[in-house]
C-alpha cells in the first residue's frame, strides 16, 4: 500500500504547528502500515464484530458500506434510521441470513442514492461478498467527494486513485479480494487525503486527529542583513504569522556581547520560511550575533544605502503590464495597486512581486490596439526606505491574443506519452485527464504539466508491443482561453523497459566510493546503505544519489592505506522496478587529505570586492562565513562572500577602499570538503592588498532603458556617465540591426541629468524611421565602458516600441531679453546654431544679427541671439529658421516650412528696454590662495582682462598667475602664486578686487567705463582656509602591467614626462617609457616599455625632478609621498 508520509505531514502541520517561543510542534516519522492500521483502529474507523478485528480475513461488501457511512459523517443519522418491511430496499434484502442489521443498512443506502452505492444490474447488493481491493477504492472515492459518473466510472477507478494520490501505483488497484490489514492502510492514506474541492483532508472534516503531534527545535538556517535596518532569517520549516515575535529575537554585537541592537519587529514573508527583522540602525561592517529559537547566527551590518529605487516598465500581452526594479523593492508598496496608474481608462487590477523583490506582474482590463498609453509608477520604496522618483513611460496597447494552442504528441515509453504545445496552456485544462483519450483499450491516468506549461507527460496503462493507437487530444486552453483544435495522431505501442540497471565503482577520497550507474536508479533504493556492503570492517555510512539520478557517492569509514577492499552492490533497481544483478568489484584504500588549505598567490582588490583564491576547493559554508574574514585598516568585515562554481575563489564585498592605501586581510577557520582548517598560526593567512577606490572610475550599473519615441531610447544608470564613459557605449538592439537595417547608425547625447544616456537611431531609409514598434518588446544589450556592471546580464534590459513618432525640432516661442537681445526657445534639443542660423525681421525690413551666445557644436534648448539693430516697443517682429540646424543627435533637420509648404515663422513683440551693462557683483576667497569673481551676467574677455588685488594700499595684483572662467561665462576663478605671496588672502583682513573696462557682456556692451566705479570691484573678506598642494588620489594599470593611470587632486601644468615619477617593486625597469598629461590636466598617463610583474605590489610618486616641473595653477609642486597599487 501507498507510503501516505506527505500527506500526514501536510495534516500535522496544518492542525499542530504551535510557536508561542520559537519551539513548535514538528512532524511525525513516516508511519509503518502497522502504525497506520493502529491508528485506524484507535479512531475506530474499523470495528470488529463482538471477537475484536481479524486483519487477516477478507473484507465483505456490507462493511465496506459501513465504514463509508462512518467516513462520510453519516453515523448518526444511520444510527437513527428506521425502516419497515415496506421500505424500498435491494433485492436480496430479505433473504435468509440476511441479519436485521444488514437489512436496516441495506434499506438505508437504497434510501440515499447519492452515497453512490447502487448495487448490480439484477437490483441486488450481495452485502456478505468479499470486496476487491478495487471496490473498495470505490468507496473510499465517494467518501472523498468524488461523484461516479461524473468524475468517473468503473473503468477510471485506477486512475483517479492514482491522480488525487489516493495510490501510488495501479498495481495496488485490482479485482483481488482484500483483507482487513490492507483496507485499514488503504483506509488511513483516504483519511490523510485531502476531499475534492476541499483544502481540509477528509481526517480534518471528520475531526479526527491522525497523527500525535512531536516537538522539536526550530532550525535557523540562515541570517543575513538585507539593509541598515533589516535583516532577514531563514527557517527549515514553515510557520505561521501568529507564530512570529519581535520579543524572540536578540541582537547583540559580535565582538562586544554588551552592546545589543534594538529589534523593533518581526514580519513573516509570504513563503512563511522567511522572517524579516526590523532593528535600530546597524552600524555598518561590524558583526552582529543573532539569537531566536536556542539558535545564534552571525550577520554583518550594512551601511545604508540612499539611492532609490528606478523602475522600468513594458507591456507584455493584452492584459499584462511587467515592470522591473533596480533593486529588491518593500512588498506593501510594490503590490499597492494605487502606486501604478495608465492613462485612458485602462485599469491596474493587479500586482504581483516576485520572489526576488525586483519585477512587478500588472494585471489590467483589455487595452486597445493603437492606443498610446502612459503609465505612472511611484511611491514605491525599497527595503531601506528609499522612495523612487516618479516614474512615466509610454506604451502600445497589444492586440488580444486569439491564436489557438496547437499540440504534437509522441510516445516516450511503455506508459508514457509527452504532448508538446505551442504555447503555455492553463494548468486545469492540460492536467485534465478527459482531454486525453487513445483507442484500444488504452487508459490516460494521469497528465502533468511541466513549470513552463508548454509540455504534457501523460501516463497510461501498459501498451502493447505492436498495436497502433490513435490519441485525439482536445479542450486543452491556452492562458488566455483560446481553445485548441482537436489534435490526433498515431503511435505504436513500446515494449516495457526490462533492461536492468548496472554499476562501477571507483574509489576518491579516504572516505568516499563513487558509483556510477548504466541508467536513471530509484531514489529510495539507491540511498538504502543496505545496498551497498564493504568488507574489512569498512562501513557505508551514507549514499547520496545525484539530480541525474545516475551516480551516488558513498561515505564510508576511513580507509587503511594499502588495504584491499571488496564493494558489493545489489537491490538498486530503475525507476521501471529493474533490479541490477549483484556487482562486486576491488579498490585500494586511500590516505587521508590531511593537507590544509592554502592562499595561492596575492589576494586582488578592485573597487568594493577582495578576491582570495585557494589552493584546492574549501566547503561552502566556512568559505561564506563572513566572520572568517578579518581585515584590517577600518575595513570591518565584508558584507558578503561568494564562492565560485569550483570551490576555490572567494569574493568579498567590502567597505570603500582607500585607495593604494595597504590593507591586510586574515583568513581563519575556512576549511577544505575535507574538514581540514586552514593554517592561520604566525599570520600565515594574512595577506596585504592595496585598497582601490572609486574616486576616478565609479561603478555604472544599468538601471533601464526607457523608451522616448519609435527610433529613441534613454539609458538609465546609477551614477553620473564621463566623457569617456560617454564615447565608449555601444548599443545593440536585438531585433534592430544592419541585417533589418541597412545602414544603421545611432548617436548618443548625454542628458542634464548626466546619469541619462540619451540615444537616437536612423538607418539609410530615413533620419528619422520608425524602428521600434508598438506591442513589440525589444532588448537592448549596452557595453563599452570599463566599469559597467555586465554580470547576470546586469547590462540587458527590455523595453517595449510605442507608436510616438518622432517630432522634428522647432522654435517654439521668441522672448526679447532687451532692445538689443532675444532669447530663442526650441522644442528639443538642437545643434548647429551660428548666426546665420535665423532671420529676423519686421515686415519687409532685416534685423541683423551680430553673434550668438553658443559654439555651432554645442547641443542646446535655448540660445541668446543678439541683434545689430535695436528693437522697438509697439511693433511685431518674426523669426524663420534657417536651413542647417538639426536635432541633437544631428538626424531630424529643425521644422522651416508648414505642412502647406510655406515659411514656418515665430512672431514676437519688440521692446524698448535697453540693455545693461555687466557688473562684477562679488568675489569670494576660497581658499588663501583662490578667488572666485561673480559677474551679474555671461560676460567675454573675463580671462583676458586686467584684475587688481589690494589690502590696505598695498597692491598684490602681480601674484594673480592664471585666471579660468566658468562655463556659464558668469564667473572667473583667480590663482595666487603660493610661492611669493605664501600667506595668500589671510583671515582677519579685507581686500579689494577690480577689473578693467575689457570686459562686456554677450551683446558687447562694456562694464562701466569709470575705473573707480563700484560696478567694477567687490570687497571680500580673507581666509584661514589652506590651499592643499596637489597630490596623486588614485592609481591604476591595465591587464598587461605596462600602462598605469594617475589621477591627480586638481588641474596640474607643466612638462610631464615619465622620469617625473618614481616607481619601485613589481620588478620595474626603467625603459623608453612615455607620459601623457590629458587636457583636463588632471589625468597622467605613463606607458612603460617593461611591464611589471603580475601580482606584485608597486608604489609610485613623484620624483624629484616632478617636484621641479609639474604645478598647479597657484604654483604649489606636488606632493612627493608614494602610492602603493596592486598589479594585475
Amino acid at each position: 500500500m501507498k507510503n501516505s508520509t506527505k500527506k500526514i505531514m501536510a495534516f500535522a502541520l496544518a492542525g499542530q504547528m504551535i510557536l508561542s517561543s520559537f519551539a513548535f510542534s514538528s512532524f511525525a516519522a513516516p508511519l509503518t502500515n502497522a502504525e497506520k492500521i493502529a491508528r485506524v483502529l484507535e479512531l475506530e474507523v474499523i470495528v470488529g464484530e463482538g471477537n475484536g478485528v481479524n486483519l487477516e480475513q477478507n473484507m465483505t461488501r456490507y462493511r465496506a458500506f459501513t465504514m463509508l457511512i462512518r467516513l462520510l459523517g453519516r453515523q448518526a443519522e444511520f444510527d437513527n434510521f428506521t425502516f419497515d418491511g415496506n421500505s424500498p430496499t435491494f433485492a436480496d434484502a430479505n433473504e435468509q441470513g440476511v441479519s436485521p442489521f444488514v437489512q436496516k443498512l441495506m434499506a438505508f443506502l437504497k434510501a440515499n442514492p447519492e452515497l453512490g452505492v447502487v448495487g448490480y444490474e439484477d437490483g441486488t447488493l450481495r452485502p456478505y461478498e468479499e470486496i476487491s481491493s478495487k471496490e473498495y477504492t470505490r468507496v473510499l472515492l465517494e467518501a472523498l467527494g468524488y461523484i461516479a459518473g461524473v468524475d468517473y466510472d468503473w473503468n477510471t477507478v485506477e486512475a483517479l486513485a492514482l491522480s488525487v494520490g489516493l495510490i501510488n501505483s495501479l498495481s495496488e488497484v485490482s479485482n483481488d479480494k482484500v483483507n482487513v490489514g490492507n483496507i485499514s492502510v488503504l483506509t488511513f492514506d483516504a483519511l490523510a487525503s485531502k476531499a475534492n474541492n476541499n483544502t481540509k483532508t477528509l481526517a480534518e472534516k471528520l475531526g479526527l486527529q491522525l497523527v500525535e503531534k512531536v516537538t522539536q527545535q526550530l532550525s535557523v538556517l540562515s541570517v543575513k542583513a538585507v539593509s541598515n535596518s533589516l535583516v532577514e532569517v531563514k527557517l527549515d520549516k514553515e510557520v505561521t504569522p501568529a507564530d512570529v515575535n519581535a520579543a524572540n529575537f536578540a541582537i547583540v554585537n559580535h565582538n562586544n556581547s554588551s552592546e545589543s541592537l534594538a529589534v523593533i519587529s518581526a514580519t513573516l514573508l509570504a513563503d512563511n520560511k522567511t522572517v524579516r527583522v526590523s532593528t535600530a540602525a546597524q552600524t555598518p561592517y561590524v558583526a552582529y550575533d543573532l539569537s531566536v529559537a536556542g539558535a545564534t547566527k552571525s550577520f554583518v551590518g550594512l551601511p545604508v544605502d540612499n539611492t532609490k529605487p528606478a523602475a522600468t516598465a513594458v507591456v507584455t500581452d493584452n492584459q499584462t503590464v511587467t515592470v522591473n526594479f533596480s533593486k529588491p523593492v518593500d512588498v506593501v508598496t510594490a503590490t499597492n495597486i494605487n502606486n501604478y496608474k495608465i492613462n485612458n481608462n485602462l485599469v491596474v487590477l493587479k500586482a504581483e512581486l516576485n520572489s526576488a523583490g525586483t519585477e512587478v506582474v500588472l494585471t489590467t482590463n483589455e487595452q486597445s490596439v493603437g492606443t498610446i498609453y502612459t503609465i505612472t509608477v511611484e511611491n514605491v520604496t525599497d527595503l531601506s526606505g528609499n522612495t523612487m522618483d516618479k516614474y512615466e513611460t509610454l506604451f502600445g496597447g497589444m492586440a488580444k491574443d486569439t491564436s489557438k494552442p496547437s499540440a504534437t504528441a509522441v510516445v516516450t515509453a511503455h506508459d508514457k506519452v509527452t504532448v508538446d504545445f505551442s504555447k503555455a496552456v492553463s494548468k486545469a485544462s492540460a492536467e485534465n485527464i478527459a482531454n486525453y483519450s487513445v483507442n484500444n483499450g488504452l487508459v490516460v491516468l494521469k497528465a502533468e504539466l511541466n513549470s513552463a506549461g508548454t509540455q504534457v507527460v501523460l501516463t497510461t496503462s501498459e501498451q502493447s508491443v505492436g498495436t497502433i493507437y490513435n490519441i485525439t487530444i482536445e479542450n486543452v486552453a491556452d492562458k488566455v482561453g483560446n481553445v485548441m483544435n482537436k489534435y490526433e495522431t498515431l503511435f505504436g505501442g513500446m515494449a516495457k523497459d526490462t533492461s536492468k540497471p548496472s554499476a562501477t565503482a571507483v574509489v576518491t577520497a579516504n572516505n568516499k566510493v563513487t558509483v556510477d550507474f548504466s541508467k536513471a536508479v530509484n531514489k529510495a533504493s539507491a540511498e538504502n546503505i543496505s545496498n551497498y556492503s564493504i568488507n574489512n570492517d569498512l562501513v557505508v555510512l551514507k549514499a547520496e544519489l545525484n539530480s541525474a539520478g545516475t551516480q551516488v557517492v558513498l561515505t564510508t569509514s576511513q580507509q587503511s592505506v594499502g588495504t584491499i577492499y571488496n564493494i558489493t552492490i545489489e537491490n538498486v533497481t530503475d525507476n521501471a522496478g529493474n533490479v541490477m544483478n549483484k556487482y562486486e568489484t576491488l579498490f585500494g584504500g586511500m590516505a587521508k587529505d590531511t593537507t590544509a588549505p592554502t592562499i595561492l598567490g596575492q589576494v586582488q582588490s578592485s573597487a568594493n570586492t577582495v578576491t582570495i583564491t585557494f589552493s584546492e576547493k574549501v566547503s561552502e559554508e566556512t568559505a561564506t562565513n563572513l566572520l572568517n574574514y578579518v581585515f584590517d585598516g577600518g575595513l570591518g568585515y565584508a558584507i558578503n562572500a561568494e564562492l565560485n562554481e569550483a570551490g576555490t575563489v572567494v569574493t568579498l564585498t567590502t567597505a570603500n577602499q582607500t585607495p593604494g592605501k595597504i590593507y591586510n586581510v586574515t583568513v581563519l577557520n575556512v576549511a577544505d570538503v575535507n574538514g581540514n582548517i586552514i593554517n592561520a598560526a604566525n599570520n600565515a593567512s594574512r595577506k596585504s592588498f592595496v585598497g582601490v577606490g572609486t574616486t576616478s572610475t565609479a561603478t555604472l550599473n544599468l538601471q533601464a532603458v526607457s523608451i522616448v519615441n519609435n527610433n529613441t531610447i534613454d539609458l538609465l544608470f546609477d551614477n553620473n556617465l564621463t566623457t569617456e564613459n560617454v564615447n565608449e557605449v555601444a548599443v545593440a538592439i536585438d531585433k534592430i540591426t544592419n541585417d533589418t537595417n541597412a545602414g544603421l547608425t545611432y548617436e548618443k547625447v548625454l542628458q542634464t541629468n548626466a546619469s541619462v544616456l540619451r540615444v537616437q537611431f536612423r538607418d539609410d531609409s530615413s533620419t528619422n524611421p520608425s524602428l521600434f514598434n508598438a506591442g513589440v518588446i525589444y532588448q537592448a544589450t549596452i557595453t563599452g565602458p570599463a566599469n559597467l556592471v555586465e554580470s547576470n546580464n546586469a547590462n540587458v534590459k527590455a523595453f517595449a516600441g510605442t507608436n510616438v513618432t518622432n517630432v522634428a525640432p522647432q522654435v517654439s516661442t521668441v522672448s526679447p531679453i532687451n532692445s538689443t537681445a532675444v532669447k530663442v526657445f526650441f522644442s528639443k534639443p538642437v545643434t548647429g546654431i551660428t548666426s546665420g542660423a535665423f532671420t529676423i525681421k519686421q515686415g519687409e525690413t532685416t534685423v541683423a544679427i551680430s553673434s550668438v551666445s553658443v559654439e555651432a557644436n554645442d547641443v542646446v534648448t535655448e540660445v541668446t541671439v543678439n541683434l545689430g539693430t535695436a528693437l522697438e516697443a509697439g511693433k511685431i517682429y518674426t523669426l524663420e529658421t534657417n536651413a542647417g540646424l538639426t536635432d541633437g543627435f544631428g538626424f531630424i533637420p529643425v521644422r522651416t516650412t508648414n505642412s502647406n509648404g510655406s515659411t514656418y515663422l515665430v512672431n514676437f513683440a519688440g521692446t524698448n528696454v535697453a540693455n545693461i551693462a555687466p557688473k562684477l557683483d562679488a568675489a569670494v576667497a576660497t581658499d588663501r590662495h583662490t578667488i572666485t569673481v561673480v559677474y551679474s551676467e555671461a560676460v567675454n574677455n573675463s580671462t583676458s582682462a586686467t584684475y587688481t588685488l589690494t589690502q590696505n594700499g598695498t597692491d598684490l595684483s602681480a601674484h594673480i598667475i592664471a585666471a579660468e572662467a566658468s562655463s556659464d561665462k558668469t564667473r572667473v576663478t583667480l590663482f595666487l602664486d603660493a610661492t611669493t605671496l605664501p600667506n595668500g588672502v589671510e583671515a582677519g583682513k579685507i581686500y579689494n578686487v577690480s577689473v578693467d573696462g575689457t570686459i562686456e557682456d554677450l551683446q558687447g556692451l562694456a562694464i562701466n567705463a569709470n575705473g573707480s566705479s563700484t560696478d567694477r570691484s567687490a570687497v571680500f573678506a580673507g581666509t584661514n582656509v589652506v590651499n592643499a598642494k596637489p597630490e596623486i588620489v588614485g592609481v591604476s594599470i591595465n591587464q598587461t602591467n605596462n600602462v598605469i593611470s594617475l589621477v591627480f587632486s586638481e588641474k596640474v601644468v607643466g612638462t610631464v614626462e615619465a622620469s617625473h615619477f618614481a616607481i619601485t617593486g613589481a620588478g620595474f625597469v626603467a625603459g623608453l617609457d612615455s607620459a601623457v598629461l590629458s587636457s583636463d590636466g588632471k589625468t597622467v598617463t605613463i606607458t612603460l616599455e617593461n611591464s611589471l610583474a603580475s601580482n606584485q605590489i608597486a608604489s609610485i610618486g613623484v620624483s624629484a625632478s616632478g617636484e621641479l616641473s609639474i604645478r598647479d595653477l597657484n604654483n604649489q609642486a606636488p606632493n612627493t609621498t608614494t602610492v602603493q597599487f596592486g598589479t594585475k
